[in-house]
Parts: C-alpha cells; sequence; structure tokens
C-alpha cells in the first residue's frame, strides 16, 4: 500500500529546512533547496531548480523524501533519486566555507539583506546555487550602491561573486505598489495590471445564444425542452445565463448531447426565476458547470415562462420539442427566438494550479494528500448526478439513508460539491457506498449541518471525501429535515432504507423525490493510473500458484442424466440456471449450446460465485476432449489428480461437491440479563451453570454485587453445547467458587457452524465442457464474485498447450499458473486452438488470423503469444512465419492503441523459425509495446534435451510437470517484458 503523503506546519518548517539542508547532498556552493510539499514547489520553484519534497500520491515512491527536478511538461517534476545520500566531507567543509564567505559579504553591506528577501522570496527562490542566473525585483533602500534611488525597484542577477548581485536595470516604480502578503513578492500597481491581462488571455470566453432583450411580437412560450444551435467546440464552463421571462416560476438549465438526429439530456439544473431579466450566475449554476466539446446549452420550462418569437432576423435557431423530455429528435432547428444568452470559458490553467495559486492549501493531511493527487494527474471530467435542490411540495421525511444511482464515471475522484434543500435546520450525514452485487455498504459518512433552504456545500464543509469510479453517493437524514416526495415525473429514482444504516439493498429503489444533488469531480486519466501501471507499481515478484486444500470436499460424480443428490430432482432441473446473475462468468465469451448449457469460446473459462452452504452441484456435460473442470474454494483447489471415473463423453452428469454434514452448536455469547442475583456473592465469583446438553458447561463471572446480590456478570468461559434452553429463560447455578448462592443467568447463545460458511468458489472448464448450472441446499445463500480487472485484462494466446493438453486438469495449465504468478489471474483469457500455427491451422486453417477478431474484440491490455510449434511440426516457410508476425502485430496495435504484445515461440520450435518469428516481432512497427522472448537462449529450448523429461511419451506436448516447469520458466521474463512497455 502507497504510503500518504506528509504535510508540515509552519511551526515545524523552518526546523525540517534546516535538518535537510544539514543532512541532504549539497549543491558544489554548499547549498541545498528547500524542503517542501509537491504542491507548493509546482507552483513556486522555477523551471530548471531543484528541490525537496515527499512524492505524492500515484508516483512510485509515493511518501519517501526525493529529490526532485522543476521541469516545464505535467506532472511538472522529475524524480532526480533518493534524498538521503550525504556529500562528501571534502565537499562539506568547502561549501561551508564558500557560503560563509559570500554571508560575511553581504552582511558587511547591509544588515537586513536577509530579512528582506526572506520577507519577498522563498529560499528556493533566492539561495545561490551553480544553476543560478535568475532576474530579481529588489528594492534599492536595502542596497548600498544605489542609495540615491531610494524608494526605486531594480533587478538584480543573483551572480556568484560577492557581493552575490549585479544591478541589471531599473524596474517601473509607483507610490501605490502592492506588496502581496501570501506569496511575498513585491509587485507595482502596473504591473499587476499586466498581470490581470495575461490571466485574462489564460481564460478564452465565447457567448451562446443572442443578447437577451425584450421584442416586438414576443410572446409566452408553451412548455418545451429547446436546445441552442450552437454546440462547443473545445471543452467549456457555463458561469453565467442571462434569460428573459414572462413570468415568475422554474426552469431547467441542461447540458445536452447530440447523436444524428437525437438531443438527449445529460445534466439538468433547476433555477427559480422572476419575470423580465434574470441573470443566472455560479450561485445557482456551481462552480463546475462543464461542457465536452459537442454539447448544447438547453432549457426545460413549463408554459408560460420563457418569451418566445417566431421570426428573428439574428435566429441562431433553436431544437425544440414539446413538453419535459430527457431525449428527442433534433431535426432543422427552428427559427424560433427564445431570449437566452449563455456565457463560457476554457481555462488554461487547470482548477488544481488555481487552487494552489490561491494559498489555500492548509495544513490538513487529507487536504494536503489530495493536492498532491491532483498535482500529479490533474483534473478529469466533474459529473453532477441527481437535481438542482429546490423548494418542492415536499413532506418531512422518516429517518432514512438514500443512494442516488451511481454514474458511470471514468476515473476515481473526490465529492466537490453537495446541494441539498433542507425543509428545517439539522444535521445530516453524507454517505458514499460501494456495491456487492446486493448492497451498497457504506465506506464513508461525514456529518454535515444544514441551514433551511437550499444548501450548497463544498470539501471547505465537509473536508475532502473520495469517492471511487463505481461508488454510490448519498445522504441519511433524520426525520424533518431535508423533504421528500412520493412522485415526481423527472425523479431519478433512490436506494432508501430506514434509519442512519450502514448498507442499503439494491433492490429498494424507488420514485422518490429529494431535493438533493452532487457533483464528483474526477482525476484526470494518467500514465501512472493506468491498470498495467497499478500492476507494475504493486509487483512484487512471481506468486505461487493455488494449492490443493488440505482437507478438501468430498467429490462425487453423479451417474449419466441421475437425479440431483442434493434435491432429488431430475438432472436437467437445476435450482440454479445456466444465466443466472449470481453466477460470474469470466476468462472467455459464452455462447448456448445444447439448448441448455453454457459453452465458453476456450479452455480456461471460469464461472465464479459465493456460496454460503455445505454442498453444491455442477451440471456437466463433456466432449471427448478435455479433463473436465477445476474447482477452487477460497483460493485452493479441491484436487489436483485427473478428473475420476464416471464422466462419460457426451452426456449430462451432476458432480457433487460436499464438504460434509453441517454440525450446529451453542456457545454463550454474552449476559442478557440477571433473572435472580442471588445472596452471598462476591465480585470475582465462578460460576458454573446448570441446564441444556453441552460438553463443556458455560461459567460466567461476577463483575458486581450490591450487598451480595449479583448486580452485574460477564462471560467467563462460554462452553459448547448442542442443546441449549429457550432465549429469556433462566439458567440455574450448578456451582460456584465462592459462598453465593440461588443466581439465575440468562444467556445470549451465538450458533457454530461446522462446515456451512461463505465461500468464494471458482471452477474452471476445460476444452469440450460445458455448463449447465448448479444445484444448491434450499436454505443457502448465493452471490455473484465478480471480475477484478485492476490490472487490466492479460490474454494469453496459443495452440494446444494453451488449450487442454495432458495437465491434470483445467486451472493446472501453463497459462492459468503463468496468470497466477504474475498476479493477474482474476483478468486472465486462455485463447488456445489445438493445431494451430502462424500460418497454418484454426478453425477456418489460416493460422493466426483466425483468432485475430476474437483477440482484438475483447480488448485485452497485454497480449501474450506462444506459438510456433506446429508451423515446425507443418513445415510453414519461414518467411511467410516471418511476415505472418509482422503483419499481424501491426494490425493489433492498430485495432487496440494501448495493448502490449509479448511474442514467445514455442519451446520445441527450430532454430530457423525461432529466428524467423523473432525477426518478425522486430519488425512490428510500433517497438514501444512489443517485446519477444528468446527462449532457446535461455535453457528452455526442449529439442536440445534440456526439457525432454518435461514432455509426454508423444514427444511434443508437456505433461503436468512441464506445465508446471514451463510456467516457471518463462513467467520471470514475461513480467520483464511487460514492465518494460509501461
Amino acid at each position: 500500500m502507497a504510503l500518504d503523503p506528509m504535510g508540515y506546519t509552519a511551526a515545524n518548517r523552518r526546523t525540517v529546512k534546516l535538518m535537510v539542508e544539514q543532512a541532504a547532498p549539497l549543491f558544489e556552493d554548499g547549498s541545498a533547496p528547500m524542503f517542501m510539499n509537491m504542491a507548493t514547489a509546482v507552483i513556486e520553484v522555477a523551471v530548471g531548480k531543484l528541490f525537496y519534497a515527499i512524492a505524492p500520491i500515484g508516483d512510485p515512491n509515493a511518501g519517501k523524501k526525493r529529490l526532485f527536478l522543476r521541469v516545464n511538461t505535467a506532472p511538472y517534476y522529475e524524480d532526480q533519486g533518493d534524498a538521503a545520500a550525504p556529500g562528501s566531507q571534502a565537499q562539506i567543509d568547502a561549501a561551508a566555507a564558500l557560503n560563509q564567505a559570500a554571508v560575511e559579504a553581504v552582511e558587511a553591506r547591509q544588515d537586513d539583506v536577509e530579512f528582506t528577501l526572506s520577507g519577498a522570496l522563498s529560499s528556493s527562490s533566492y539561495r545561490p546555487t551553480p544553476a543560478d542566473g535568475a532576474d530579481l525585483p529588489i528594492d534599492t533602500y536595502f542596497l548600498a550602491p544605489n542609495a540615491g534611488d531610494t524608494g526605486a525597484v531594480w533587478v538584480y542577477r543573483r551572480v556568484d561573486g560577492a557581493p552575490g548581485y549585479l544591478a541589471i536595470h531599473r524596474q517601473e516604480f509607483s507610490a501605490d505598489q502592492i506588496a502581496d502578503g501570501e506569496a511575498k513578492v513585491s509587485m507595482t500597481a502596473v504591473e499587476r495590471v499586466r498581470l490581470s491581462e495575461v490571466s485574462q488571455n489564460l481564460s478564452a470566453q465565447t457567448i451562446a445564444g443572442r443578447t437577451v432583450t425584450p421584442t416586438a411580437g414576443t410572446s409566452a412560450l408553451g412548455g418545451r425542452t429547446s436546445a441552442v444551435n450552437a454546440p462547443r467546440a473545445v471543452r467549456e464552463r457555463c458561469f453565467k445565463i442571462e434569460v428573459q421571462t414572462s413570468a415568475a416560476g422554474t426552469i431547467k438549465v441542461n447540458r445536452q448531447t447530440r447523436s444524428d438526429t437525437t438531443m438527449t439530456v445529460v445534466e439538468s439544473i433547476v433555477v427559480a426565476v422572476v419575470a423580465g431579466l434574470n441573470t443566472l450566475t455560479e450561485a445557482q449554476l456551481g462552480s463546475d458547470f462543464w461542457f465536452n466539446p459537442g454539447d448544447y446549452l438547453g432549457f426545460d420550462h413549463p408554459n408560460g415562462i420563457l418569451d418566445a418569437t417566431s421570426t428573428s432576423t439574428d435566429s441562431v435557431g433553436y431544437y425544440t420539442a414539446v413538453g419535459s423530455l430527457t431525449t428527442y429528435e433534433a431535426a432543422s432547428p427552428n427559427a424560433g427566438r427564445i431570449e437566452v444568452r449563455g456565457f463560457f470559458t476554457s481555462q488554461a490553467v487547470t482548477k488544481a494550479s488555481q487552487d494552489a495559486l490561491s494559498g489555500r492549501i492548509d495544513a490538513n493531511a487529507n487536504t494536503v494528500a489530495l493536492v498532491s493527487a491532483i498535482t500529479a494527474r490533474g483534473l478529469g471530467d466533474s459529473t453532477r448526478i441527481g437535481r438542482q435542490s429546490d423548494a418542492v411540495a415536499a413532506t418531512a421525511n422518516t429517518s432514512r439513508t438514500y443512494y442516488l444511482p451511481s454514474a458511470a464515471r471514468a476515473n476515481d475522484g473526490y465529492l466537490s460539491e453537495l446541494r441539498v434543500w433542507a425543509n428545517a435546520a439539522g444535521t445530516v450525514a453524507i454517505k458514499v457506498g460501494t456495491s456487492d452485487g446486493t448492497n451498497i455498504n457504506q465506506v464513508t459518512s461525514k456529518a454535515v449541518r444544514l441551514a433551511a433552504g437550499l444548501n450548497v456545500l463544498t470539501p471547505s464543509d465537509f473536508g475532502v471525501i473520495p469517492v471511487a469510479a463505481s461508488a454510490f453517493v448519498g445522504i441519511y437524514t433524520p426525520i424533518g429535515v431535508v423533504g421528500v416526495t412520493a412522485s415526481s415525473t423527472d425523479s431519478v429514482g433512490y436506494y432508501t432504507a430506514v434509519g442512519d444504516v450502514a448498507s442499503v439493498p439494491l433492490s429498494s429503489l424507488t420514485t422518490l423525490r429529494l431535493e438533493i444533488a452532487y457533483r464528483v469531480q474526477q482525476y484526470g486519466a494518467s500514465a501512472q493510473d493506468t491498470p498495467l501501471a497499478r500492476w507494475k507499481r504493486n509487483y512484487r515478484g512471481l506468486e505461487q500458484p493455488p494449492k490443493l486444500m488440505s482437507v478438501p470436499p468430498t467429490l462425487t460424480i453423479g451417474a449419466a442424466d441421475a437425479v440431483s443428490a442434493i434435491t432429488g430432482a431430475a438432472n436437467a432441473a437445476v435450482n440454479v440456471g445456466r444465466d443466472d446473475a449470481r453466477l460470474t462468468k469470466v476468462g472467455a465469451t459464452f455462447t448456448d449450446t445444447l439448448s441448455v448449457y453454457k459453452n465458453a469460446a476456450y479452455s480456461g473459462a471460469r464461472i465464479r460465485f459465493k456460496l454460503a452452504g455445505s454442498k453444491f452441484e455442477m451440471r456437466l456435460f463433456t466432449g471427448s476432449v478435455g479433463r473436465g473442470v477445476s474447482v477452487k474454494v477460497d483460493g485452493e483447489y479441491i484436487r489436483t489428480s485427473p478428473w475420476p471415473a464416471g464422466m462419460l463423453d457426451s452426456t449430462n452428469h451432476l458432480a457433487l461437491v460436499d464438504f460434509g454434514t453441517n454440525a450446529l452448536t451453542y456457545t454463550g455469547i454474552d449476559v442478557y440479563a440477571i433473572g435472580n442475583g442471588g445472596s452471598g456473592y462476591i465480585a470475582g465469583d465462578i460460576i458454573t451453570l446448570a441446564g441444556g446438553t453441552f460438553t463443556v458447561p458455560m461459567r460466567i463471572i461476577v463483575t458486581k454485587v450490591a450487598s451480595g446480590v449479583i448486580t452485574g456478570a460477564k462471560i467467563y468461559d462460554p462452553g459448547s453445547y448442542t442443546a441449549v434452553p429457550a432465549h429469556g429463560s433462566n439458567m440455574a447455578q450448578a456451582s460456584a467458587t465462592g459462598a453465593g448462592t440461588g443466581a439465575q443467568i440468562r444467556p445470549i447463545w451465538t450458533k457454530r457452524l461446522s462446515t456451512k460458511k461463505m465461500r468464494e468458489i471458482e471452477i474452471t472448464l476445460d476444452a469440450g465442457t460445458r455448463f449447465g448450472g448448479l444445484n444448491i441446499e434450499a436454505n443457502a445463500t448465493l452471490l455473484p464474485w465478480p471480475e477484478q480487472a485492476v490490472y487490466g485484462r492479460w490474454m494469453i494466446v496459443g495452440d494446444s498447450y494453451t488449450s487442454h493438453a495432458q495437465c491434470d486438469h483445467p486451472a493446472a495449465n501453463y497459462a492459468a499458473q503463468l496468470a497466477c504468478k504474475l498476479g493477474v489471474h482474476d483478468a486472465y483469457w486462455r485463447v488456445g486452438y489445438s493445431g494451430i500455427g502462424w500460418i497454418i491451422g484454426g478453425p477456418t486453417n489460416v493460422g493466426i488470423d483466425d483468432l485475430t477478431s476474437y483477440v482484438t474484440g475483447n480488448a485485452p491490455d497485454v497480449v501474450v503469444v506462444f506459438m510456433g510449434g506446429n508451423d515446425e511440426t507443418f513445415g510453414s516457410s519461414t518467411a511467410s512465419v516471418q511476415a505472418k508476425v509482422t503483419s499481424w502485430g501491426n494490425a493489433v496495435h492498430a485495432a487496440l492503441p494501448n495493448v502490449k504484445l509479448v511474442i514467445v515461440p514455442a519451446w520445441t520450435c527450430g532454430a530457423a523459425v525461432n529466428s524467423a518469428i523473432l525477426a518478425g516481432a522486430a519488425a512490428i512497427a510500433d517497438q514501444a509495446r512489443v517485446r519477444s522472448i528468446d527462449i532457446r537462449t535461455r535453457d528452455i529450448y526442449t529439442n536440445d534435451g534440456t526439457g525432454e523429461d518435461f514432455r509426454s511419451t508423444d514427444d511434443n506436448h508437456p505433461g503436468q510437470p512441464g506445465m508446471d516447469y514451463l510456467a516457471q520458466a518463462v513467467a520471470p521474463f514475461v513480467a520483464a517484458a511487460v514492465q518494460e512497455m509501461v
């Protein structure tokens, strides 16, 4: 886990600076730049300068003290190495002497120079370094050589000889010179004006619509959804809208997208308007109402609110449809004129830079972490979910937790705005939760205070609240604070549960309307946040494949078409169907086959689920090839030997996995009540209880007494029971360590289960094996176990080695083991076809081209191709093989712009075919995204006798020892190859 960035307060900043200057490596003149946080350094340090900082979130060295170089491209710094290595003693001594001489020369001329400079500029800006030569404006009052220019401002250049500066030219001066206390720089009024002009130039403004003035012939417009015929050309923020209305009311301001002739409302803000000219600003629109290129500004308004005229010479036209719609057909824009105008700005300076420049980075560790993350990654899209909060005919709600539906966000981010309409003042809790497929489970709950009316809350009100890409955001409100109504035409619905709860069922989506909207500011996608970058950052070496369970369940193969051993129903009457949503299918595409089965396109496909039960049955149909299935429970295989006898070809079988009969026992968990306190007891007495059926009786300890009567007691020994008294029944004393008698205790019991528990189960299918569903017990719990593709999708492509060849069970194949070793088992795909080569074999006998559409259509992040043995066996020409490797690699790169290829010749390839494959890989156009592995030079090749013991008697395919060997041998080279490309 990456460490959180460390923040430093003003109180200890000077101490840290001195410590770093003494311990860090020195420059040639003895100086060392000041220790800074990353966000400050990016803003303050000049390009080309070095500085020390804690590496921020997203950096491979996050949390470590490093030396950085300030550069002019994002993320605006480059790592220069560990900051802990000291300089030599000779360097330190020489630098100290030079430094002391320079200081004495400056102090001899002017005692206040150090004070003035430290007040005007940061240490990292003015300290002398070998690369210095920066021009610094300094008031001449403090520099004796220009005493006659009292009050003037000169630009001085820092030089390495005494007195350390050289006058360059005199600056403009004005009596209204401004001293900026935050940035600690001196600036004249003229310079401040020029800076403002530069800032304005960084932001371009555009207008959509027309000048808003009442015109002759204008009349109230009917209820419509409209869009201004002026799509945005670049990403812009709407910061102001002017609208002329005939009457007071409520309208929606929309962000709309267009696809062909269909206009879709993707974001709405509800605002109240008065009759006449309305100017809507950020107070109503929010500070981040962003439009992407191609988006339209639109409006949704009831009868009689907006003004319109049917003709206008300056009309830009409006797409319009009757009613309050979210999607409508956009024909040619009509000539109607509505009196609206939107103002947009495209800012060249990112919001992250603006925030940092404003000087509002506080010492709160969360805020420092947030700013560091933004500095490293930038900001992406900002999305608003829900509706603009406004006063509606809402009733006081009950105490409830609400979650809005989750939005499809590309990246993680943080909550940047929450808008809530409150019926009355009160305290609510902001909630962030994630789904497990059944419930939304709380990960964050932050209390905030609301005032009656509209509340617009930002991180300054609630702090930093991270929101994952798939997370849900909502609110808990006590009775009467936030209003709710039971019906609404624009309701988005809410998941809801009574009370301040940590889990809300996904089945509880309602049509309630709650006046709440939130906005999530996403982090920008960066090279440090791609799935492969995450894999590389967290890769800690090869992992071991799963092992055999020490106490595996019993596996029993039922006879062909036999009834279920669990339900007694007919073979085909499974109670969990092949398409049940609780069964997660990964590792391949699936198709329906034989009307009742699922067939995976290739071997290695997996069925995953979570089961709380004592047994389950798999309905399977196997062909003449393959090894049935592998079953993994909680990360371990239930068997690693070949599939047992009893499974006939092309027949229907139920395979029972039985964890054993569940034995229910009870142990004491708490004292529910003291039925009778008895007499004669002292604190510390231990009482053994009578009653129930036990192997070990329950004992309690007296913790509190009043005149010998027990008033407090706890469990001392929970005991072990097969039968217990009914809840609420008293249990009498059987014996005690003291003189007390007459006690009667009412305990609470917890149930202990011998075999029934929630387990994560994965079934791996081999070639020719079809899956027809499950049978589970009547009281079992079945949940989905989703694919976790945090490290991307890895696809391993090959021939019979990859498909099914001669391993003990399907998941023992080298490809499955390779994925486990690389830590990507959750999202790997095996694409193996027996007899295929680069040139020959495949479904239509055109070689690897038969697999191209399947590979590119499923968009892997990494493709490892282990192939060539069949080209060797069947005599493919080496020239054709070489050309095919090149053309295929180029085609895959063209279809998948980010995919990485690793090409490995088969372990049986002779020198000629091996060289042809490597030469073909070397000729692929984008060499940054392809690597090849020459196994002939790495003692993996078999035809020279090196790996002969690992082959089966067909003198070709690896048996199980060969599969283990192959995965072990190739894995480190594949890992290194992918790391080089990320």
